[in-house]
């Protein structure tokens, strides 16, 4: 989706959603060097709700994933919801985190213990369809 022209990019979802589009792409490195979070982007991310675009497939079929040292893993639990979150470690790769299972356990450590066993593992038995013995 192109965002560097925001106005463009409010067109572009509108047109999308014409021809039956029911979410877009939204390239991961932020443009002009503006983070998404920033108000230059609220007419797109206004016109991506107005269409309904984006929720109801997030909510379907997205999670997110958090790696231990991330500080902002209860406030995303807060925002989206504890049952879209996994972690992963990278482990044993360079930038992988070879005491992940403690550095994750203190990350949701504020959260309720509902909310923890979800991000500790219930979320990705669910997403990689894994039962439990």
């Amino acid at each position: 989706m192109p965002l560097i022209d925001i106005n463009e990019g409010v067109k572009e979802i509108k047109r999308a959603a014409k021809q039956g589009m029911k979410g877009v792409y939204v390239f991961v490195p932020t443009v002009n060097g503006i983070r998404y979070g920033d108000p230059y982007y609220d007419p797109f991310w206004a016109e991506a709700e107005d269409l309904e675009m984006p929720n109801e497939y997030f909510k379907r079929q997205c999670f997110i994933s958090g790696e231990p040292d991330e500080t902002t893993i209860p406030a995303m639990a807060g925002l989206i919801g504890a049952d879209k979150l996994v972690w992963g470690s990278d482990h044993p790769h360079t930038e992988g985190h070879p005491n992940s299972v403690e550095e994750i356990k203190c990350a949701v450590a504020p959260l309720p213990a509902l909310d923890q066993a979800l991000i500790l593992g219930e979320n990705a038995a669910e997403l990689y369809d894994i039962n439990s013995c």
